[in-house]
């Protein structure tokens, strides 16, 4: 990687700038005086697979014969639901944007809410002056 830049320098201070082409790697280069700079281009994340491995996990379940091993898989499946809820919210998505793969299955859709609304309880709770008063006990509101 040293020789790269070694070699990038040499090239742009010799003859003043550089014109760079796209490559194949979906990367954008930008090009100054005596200077090249590159910047990969984010790709769009899949939404389409939100919920996947919740739905993976039932999948899962449905096919198990032992009875305790299937209600732990449909737990594992609830609680993976749950976490992509919270997830959701971090990352700013509504509370009806449910994904679909979960938005078909009653008990992972309610779970996804669930962890929804827990985030979204979390972050009013932290931002609460009465559940943040050095007590340790959350306000009337949010106890």
């Amino acid at each position: 990687m040293n020789n790269q830049i070694q070699q990038t320098y040499a090239r742009t201070t010799s003859s003043g700038s550089v014109t760079a082409s796209k490559t194949l790697l979906n990367v954008k280069d930008m090009t100054m005086a005596n200077t090249v700079q590159t910047i990969a281009t984010p790709k769009p994340a899949v939404v389409f697979l939100r919920g996947l491995d919740a739905r993976v996990a039932r999948t899962k379940a449905a096919g198990m014969f032992d009875e305790d091993s299937r209600f732990l898989e449909l737990d594992h499946a609830q609680i993976l639901a749950h976490v992509q809820g919270r997830e959701d919210f971090t990352r700013g998505r509504d509370a009806d944007d449910v994904p679909p793969l979960l938005a078909d299955v009653a008990e992972l859709a309610s779970a996804w809410v669930d962890g929804w609304n827990e985030a979204e309880e979390s972050v009013a709770m932290a931002a609460c002056s009465g559940c943040n008063d050095g007590s340790g006990n959350p306000c009337p509101h949010h106890g």
